[in-house]
């Protein structure tokens, strides 16, 4: 075994090898050598060279095949985490980061359909599917008796392989009759209601708001305790304008970003006073 086949062993064991040969980063290029490693690294991000989810070789290995010093390519990776590129994993070394998901502005997508429009490859794991009686604020949401049937659906999602959520919905059997039945793991929760209940999610009563990872969600997202979280909890609407799920979603904060667009009352609009009238009200972003 030659030299550069041992090189090339190690690499593909530590993390992904650069595919393409990197310029010469010594010499007297303009800008900083960790900058010009960092953008050399970031341009093999953006044309897909290393991919999503991907884990980089080690600085020993990177250093070796940039030809600088590990000191600069902790600098350079630490500069292309500040850029959004990669993130860290304790103990396991530099990841090509998922980037970040957000549904277009007002519009009420599944996670698969959000997934699957960015074409990424969507994953979920069941961690609870169980029946369970209706409570009086879970009834009252979803205008059912109190003690009624709902499916209490939760599961791990992932994009690429990489956890994204922790997402649990509440469904009325009562207009759902069987839904416990599906392999929630492979198939679309909007899906299925559309497709076997003629039930189409239309419209959804949200808020948003930051939250803390308690230890088990973030055992779950791969996070630390108290990594900060974007939580959703919502009450969807079908077409006919009925409840027909409730749902939580709790999104990892550094990998989903939540748009919306806020449009101005008319009555402020058509003020041709300065400033908002007396007695006017902020609007509530939710």
């Amino acid at each position: 075994m030659t030299s550069s086949d041992t090189d090339t062993e190690a690499s593909a064991i530590d993390g992904a090898p650069l595919v393409n040969r990197p310029p010469a980063l010594g010499g007297g290029g303009n800008g900083p050598i960790y900058l010009r490693a960092a953008d050399y690294l970031g341009e093999q991000i953006e044309r897909g060279a290393l991919v999503r989810g991907q884990r980089l070789s080690a600085e020993r290995l990177l250093s070796e095949q940039l030809g600088v010093s590990r000191i600069t390519v902790r600098r350079a990776l630490h500069e292309l985490a500040g850029r959004g590129l990669i993130e860290p994993s304790t103990g396991r070394g530099w990841y090509v980061s998922a980037g970040r998901l957000g549904e277009p502005p007002n519009a009420l997508m599944s996670f698969t359909e959000l997934g699957r429009s960015r074409g990424l490859h969507v994953g979920a794991r069941v961690l609870t599917s169980e029946i369970v009686a209706a409570d009086l604020n879970h009834a009252d949401s979803l205008a059912v008796a109190p003690g009624s049937e709902l499916l209490h659906l939760e599961r791990l999602r992932l994009l690429d392989g990489i956890e994204i959520a922790v997402h649990a919905v509440r469904v009325p059997l009562s207009r759902a009759p069987g839904l416990d039945r599906f392999d929630f793991a492979e198939l679309s929760l909007y899906q299925v209601l559309r497709d076997e209940y003629q039930i189409i999610p239309a419209r959804a009563e949200c808020t948003v708001e930051a939250t803390p990872a308690d230890a088990r969600l973030a055992g779950l997202l791969g996070i630390k305790p108290e990594f900060p979280l974007l939580t959703f909890i919502q009450r969807t609407l079908d077409q006919e304008g009925k409840p027909c799920e409730l749902s939580r979603v709790d999104y990892r904060g550094d990998r989903y970003r939540f748009k919306a667009t806020i449009v101005r009352p008319e009555t402020l609009v058509e003020d041709s006073g300065a400033g908002v009238p007396h007695g006017a009200q902020p609007a509530s972003h939710t």
